[in-house]
Order: C-alpha cells, then sequence, then structure tokens
C-alpha cells in the first residue's frame, strides 16, 4: 500500500466505489451507522438490566450530550477543511495520548 493510505483500507472495498443502486457509499455508510445503532441500544438494554446503567450513572453523564453535540458539529466543519491521511494521524495520535494515560496514571 505504498500509496499513503495504509490506514484507509476500505476505500478499496467495491461498496466504497457505487453499486447499491447507485447510491454506493452513502448506502453502505446508512446500513452500517443502523446496524450498529440497533447493537448499541441492545447493549443499552443488556447494561440496564444487570445493572451496569443507573439512573444516577445516566444524570452524571448528562453534561455530556452538549460536548457530543458540540463535537458532531465540529467534526462537520473539519471534515471539510483537513485531509484524510491528517485526520488519521489525528486520531492516531490521540488514541496514543489516552492509552498512555490510561496505563500510567489510573
Amino acid at each position: 500500500m505504498g500509496d499513503g493510505r495504509a490506514l484507509s483500507t476500505t476505500s478499496k472495498w467495491p461498496p466504497f466505489g457505487g453499486s447499491a443502486a447507485e447510491g454506493g457509499h452513502s448506502f453502505f455508510l446508512g446500513t452500517i451507522v443502523a446496524v450498529f445503532f440497533l447493537a448499541d441500544l441492545l447493549k443499552i438494554g443488556v447494561y440496564w438490566k444487570i445493572k451496569l446503567l443507573t439512573p444516577q450513572i445516566l444524570l452524571g453523564l448528562g453534561w455530556m450530550i452538549p460536548v457530543v453535540i458540540v463535537g458532531s458539529f465540529l467534526g462537520y466543519l473539519l471534515r471539510k477543511r483537513i485531509s484524510t491521511g491528517l485526520f488519521e494521524k489525528l486520531i492516531l495520535f490521540f488514541v496514543l495520548v489516552v492509552s498512555i494515560r490510561l496505563i500510567f496514571f489510573t
């Protein structure tokens, strides 16, 4: 993969090139989002049933709702301004920082 897209292996996969009634990329992403949404709904139910998710936890996490909304909006704006390669490098950097913090400072 010497073209600088070592992390972008899905860019060569057929759903990203078209098909699915010419919806291609949009159809594929929409399907994946729907599948993960349903899987996450199922997980929330299971976590609630086994008491890993409680009303106190939900209230404590309420402050994250505006953060997620602002972060989504900023991500949408940044998507148009930075390349895919730079985005992937930034994500890997943040994952590295968080990993180091979890390993050494918890």
